[in-house]
């Protein structure tokens, strides 16, 4: 892409953050969070661009894979166990749950695929800005045997927890953070060892290997994109989605909580991992 048509989509992206920051704010509408999801594509991609001389995903044709991917993960992996088996959020006003209405759902399920993006973007950015000023420290090993026996072992762990999470959920223990809490984990241990026998590469190792720009991105990411569509969440005139069970309410910035902020976290692992198993080429981790 020419830097004229850079320019025109980077400030395009910047038109429809603004017009959907402030219509979600004043009005509470649908459109206007979508709005703002396709003008952070728009925005992110574009920079992206500019910082790495090629477009994020390419071609139209894998951005509308990646919309898809993410699509279906946000409702295998999110939606259905968080609104249906542990009971921690729910959608109201003009977001149907799944199984009320599943066909208005699916075409709004879609922002879930939008977010995928916008998380591989916003990572993308942090870590090129962060990387070069972390130090690499940690632990190597050329035993290939060894690592992959600590994977899956963890790939066991991972399981054990994702069933005890269910368990806890079937017994009664709903409407709480920490059966959830429980079964990320147990999703994250069970991706960490299907990607690392698909491509060798994951997040843990890379923390293992002492490369903290990985995580600190999507900390710094999943804090900023948080706070922005929580708060915005909260204050608007519709709530779009509720939480139960939230705990550490009162430790909170700009009223929402800090534990909220932190958990998008888990969004940006699963997201990216299942990402990274996809389109095992591309070098996510370190």
């Amino acid at each position: 892409m020419n830097r004229a048509l850079l320019f025109y989509s980077i400030s395009f992206g910047l038109i429809l953050i603004y017009i959907g920051l402030f219509g979600w704010r004043t009005t509470g509408s649908l459109l206007f969070v979508a709005l703002l999801l396709w003008g952070l594509m728009k925005f992110l991609g574009g920079l992206v661009n500019v910082l790495t001389g090629k477009s994020p995903f390419g071609t139209y044709r894998k951005i509308i894979h990646v919309l898809l991917l993410g699509t279906v993960i946000g409702f295998i992996v999110f939606d259905v166990p968080a609104i249906y088996l542990f009971q921690i959020w729910t959608y109201q006003i003009s977001i149907p749950n799944p199984f009320s209405d599943f066909v208005l759902y699916a075409v709004q399920a879609l922002g879930w695929g939008a977010f995928l993006i916008v998380f591989y973007d916003s990572y993308t950015l942090v870590h090129l800005a962060i990387d070069k000023n972390f130090h690499h420290f940690g632990f190597s090993s050329r035993n290939k045997h060894a690592s992959e026996k600590v994977f899956s072992f963890l790939g066991i762990i991972g399981i054990c927890l994702f069933l005890l999470a269910i368990t806890l959920a079937l017994i009664g223990y709903t409407h709480t953070m920490w059966p959830p809490l429980i079964g990320a984990f147990g999703t994250w241990f069970i991706l960490e060892n299907i990607e690392f026998k698909r491509t060798g590469k994951t997040l843990l190792l890379s923390m293992w290997r002492g490369h903290i720009a990985p995580i600190a991105s999507i900390l710094v990411g999943s804090i900023g994109l948080g706070l922005i569509f929580e708060y915005l969440n909260i204050i608007s005139p519709k709530q779009h989605w509720v939480y139960h069970g939230l705990p550490f309410e009162n430790i909170h910035v700009l009223g929402v909580p800090l534990f909220l902020l932190v958990s998008w976290s888990w969004m940006y692992i699963i997201f990216l991992s299942c990402y990274a198993i996809v389109y095992k080429k591309e070098n996510l981790w370190k």
